[in-house]
C-alpha cells in the first residue's frame, strides 16, 4: 500500500485545532461587544445631544413667556417705565436652570441690533419695536392714502425704483388692475408655475419674494443669518457667501425698514379706556368729557362735531381708524347717527345748550385740530362762537397737551396699526412719514441721539412721552402736527423678539423670532419661526459676556 498523503491526526493536533477555533470565537465575541458599547456610546452621545438640543429649545421659548410677562408689567410704575430697548440685567444671560441640577446651567439671551447714522452698529439686549419701521399693510389698507401718495411713500427706502414700489402696492391691493409701473395677475399667470397677486393685507415679508423685480439681496441684503448684524462672512467681498462689498456698513435691505404688524394700544398710560372724540353717541361724549374735564371742554367738542370749525369742513377717516386685520365694525369715518340719542328713540338730545339731535356732522382728524380754533353754534337757539380751551401757544400747552393725548382718542378700534416711532425710527422711515417736512429730521434724530438710541440704549427723556413734544419744542408747527399726528408715536405696543437658547458653553443654540402683541389685554404670541437653521446669530462667549 502506498502511504497517505497526509500524516494521520494525533490527539495533540486536535487540541491545536480547539484552540484555534476558540482563540476565533474568542475574537469574535471581543469584537462585538466592542461594537455594541460602541453602539450603546454613540446612542448614549446622541441622547444626551438630543436631551441639551430639547433643553435650549425649552430655554428658547421660556425667553418668549419671559418676555412676554414683562410687557404685561411694563407699566406698573408710570414714573419709570420699563427698558425694553437695552436691559441686559433682565435680557441677557437669564438663568434658567441652575448649575446643581447636574445636567449643566440653562441660559437664555433676548438680543437686537442697533444702528448708528454713519452704519455703524452693535448688539443690545432688548426688544425690537415694530413701530419704528414701515407698516406695509397699513400703507395701503389705514392710511387712506392714494396711489401717488403710497408709491411717494415707499420711494423714500432705498433701492427701491418706480417699477418695484408699484409691484408691491399691487401685489397688496385688493384690486387686480395693475398701476402704471406695477404687475397683477395677468403678468405672474405668465410665469411657470403661474401664481396670483396675494391682493389682501401679507402675513409675511418674505411673500414679497414673489413680487415682480424683488430678489433675496435687495429684501435683506447682506445679512444672510438675520441677525441684523455684520459678521465676517457679510465683509469679507466674494470669499465666502454672501456677495458683499467688504465696505465695513452692513447693507440691511429693505427688510430692516419693513414690518407687517404695528400697534399701539388704544387706551390711557394706566390701561384705563380713552374718550373717542369721533363716537356716534353725542350725548354720552358730552358727559364724558364734562366728568373728565369741564362743561366748557365738552361743549367745545361736541360743538365741532356738530357744526364744525370756523372757516373749515370735516374730513374723512382718519389713518388707523380702519377695523383692524379686517374684522368688522364701525371706524372712526363711520355715518354719523343723525338722532343723537343714546338709546335709538328718537327722542331730542340736548347738553349744554346744544341741539345734539342732528348728530355728529364733523369727524376729528386728530387731537391737533381743535387746538387753537373757532366753533360758530346754535346754543339755546342763538348763535355763538366758541373758543378752543386751548390755544395755539406751546407755552400754555405744556402739561395740558400730553394729558390730552393720553386721555382723547380719535379711533373706536382697540388698537392703532402703523402709527412710526420718531424716537427710535430711522431715517429713511421717518422721511417716508406722510407730510413730513425734510426740515424737520434733523431735530428729530437729534431727540434720537439724546436718548441714547444710535449708541445702541434708550434713555427716556422726560416730556417725550408723546408727540406732543414736536409742537411743544417748537420743532413743527401746528398744521404740520396736524398732518402728521395720525401717522406717528413715541412707541408701539408690538415687538418683535430674537431669543437664543442654550446651555452652558458648549451648546446647542436654538434661536427663534417671535412677534409679541402687547396692544391690548394679556401680550399675545402672534407667531415664531426658527433661526438656529441659519446659525446662532452671537457667539456663545458673547451671551455669556465672556469677550
Amino acid at each position: 500500500m502506498r502511504p497517505s498523503a497526509f500524516p494521520p491526526r494525533t490527539a495533540s493536533s486536535r487540541r491545536g485545532t480547539v484552540l484555534v477555533v476558540v482563540l476565533i470565537v474568542v475574537a469574535m465575541l471581543t469584537l462585538g461587544v466592542y461594537r455594541f458599547t460602541g453602539s450603546m456610546l454613540t446612542g448614549e452621545k446622541a441622547t444626551a445631544g438630543a436631551a441639551r438640543w430639547a433643553r435650549a429649545r425649552a430655554c428658547a421659548y421660556s425667553a418668549l413667556d419671559w418676555t412676554a410677562t414683562w410687557l404685561d408689567h411694563r407699566f406698573d410704575d408710570p414714573d419709570a417705565p420699563l427698558d425694553l430697548f437695552h436691559n441686559p440685567e433682565l435680557f441677557q444671560a437669564v438663568v434658567v436652570t441652575p448649575s446643581g441640577s447636574g445636567r449643566g446651567q440653562g441660559y437664555f439671551t433676548v438680543f437686537a441690533p442697533w444702528w448708528a447714522e454713519d452704519g455703524s452698529g452693535g448688539v443690545r439686549y432688548g426688544l425690537v419695536d415694530e413701530s419704528a419701521r414701515l407698516d406695509l399693510n397699513a400703507l395701503v389698507y389705514d392710511w387712506q392714502l392714494d396711489p401717488e401718495e403710497q408709491q411717494q411713500v415707499l420711494m423714500q427706502l432705498p433701492g427701491l425704483t418706480v417699477e418695484l414700489a408699484d409691484a408691491i402696492l399691487d401685489w397688496l391691493d385688493e384690486d387686480s388692475e395693475p398701476r402704471p409701473n406695477g404687475a397683477e395677475d395677468e403678468y405672474y399667470g405668465s410665469l411657470s408655475p403661474p401664481y396670483a397677486a396675494r391682493n389682501q393685507r401679507l402675513q409675511s415679508l418674505d411673500e414679497l419674494l414673489l413680487v415682480r423685480g424683488m430678489t433675496p439681496a435687495l429684501l435683506y441684503g447682506e445679512d444672510t443669518n438675520r441677525n441684523g448684524l455684520l459678521d465676517l462672512n457679510e465683509n469679507d467681498g466674494s470669499d465666502t457667501p454672501p456677495e458683499d462689498n467688504a465696505d465695513g456698513v452692513l447693507q440691511r435691505g429693505l427688510a430692516a425698514y419693513l414690518t407687517l404688524w404695528s400697534r399701539q394700544r388704544n387706551r390711557r398710560q394706566d390701561g384705563s379706556p380713552r374718550i373717542n372724540l369721533n363716537s356716534n353717541d353725542l350725548a354720552t361724549l358730552y358727559d364724558q368729557l364734562a366728568q373728565e374735564f369741564d362743561e366748557d371742554v365738552a361743549r367745545f367738542v361736541v360743538a365741532y362735531r356738530l357744526f364744525g370749525p370756523v372757516g373749515g369742513s370735516a374730513t374723512g377717516p382718519t389713518p388707523g381708524s380702519t377695523s383692524p386685520r379686517g374684522q368688522g365694525g364701525p371706524s372712526a369715518g363711520s355715518a354719523p347717527v343723525r338722532s343723537g340719542s343714546t338709546g335709538g328713540s328718537g327722542a331730542r338730545q340736548s347738553r349744554g345748550g346744544l341741539d345734539l339731535s342732528r348728530g355728529g356732522q364733523q369727524q376729528i382728524p386728530s387731537i391737533f385740530h381743535l387746538i387753537g380754533v373757532q366753533v360758530r353754534a346754535q346754543i339755546n337757539g342763538s348763535q355763538q362762537t366758541l373758543e378752543s380751551p386751548w390755544p395755539d401757544e406751546p407755552a400754555q400747552l405744556q402739561e395740558t397737551l400730553p394729558r390730552l393725548l393720553d386721555t382723547l382718542t380719535t379711533s373706536n378700534q382697540p388698537y392703532l396699526a402703523g402709527r412710526i416711532n420718531i424716537l427710535q425710527a430711522p431715517r429713511e422711515v421717518l422721511l417716508a412719514i406722510p407730510g413730513m417736512p425734510e426740515e424737520l429730521i434733523e431735530p428729530i434724530l437729534a431727540a434720537q441721539a439724546t436718548a441714547g438710541v444710535n449708541q445702541g440704549t434708550f434713555t427716556a427723556v422726560p416730556g417725550r412721552e408723546t408727540v406732543a413734544w414736536l409742537y411743544l419744542e417748537g420743532i413743527a408747527t401746528l398744521e404740520q402736527m396736524r398732518q402728521l399726528a395720525p401717522y406717528i408715536n413715541c412707541g408701539g405696543d408690538a415687538f418683535r423678539v430674537q431669543a437664543l437658547g442654550h446651555v452652558d458653553a458648549q451648546g446647542p443654540v436654538v434661536r427663534l423670532e417671535a412677534l409679541l402683541d402687547a396692544s391690548s389685554g394679556s401680550t399675545r404670541v402672534l407667531w415664531v419661526r426658527p433661526l438656529h437653521p441659519l446659525g446662532p446669530g452671537l457667539p456663545l462667549r458673547q451671551l455669556l459676556g465672556t469677550q
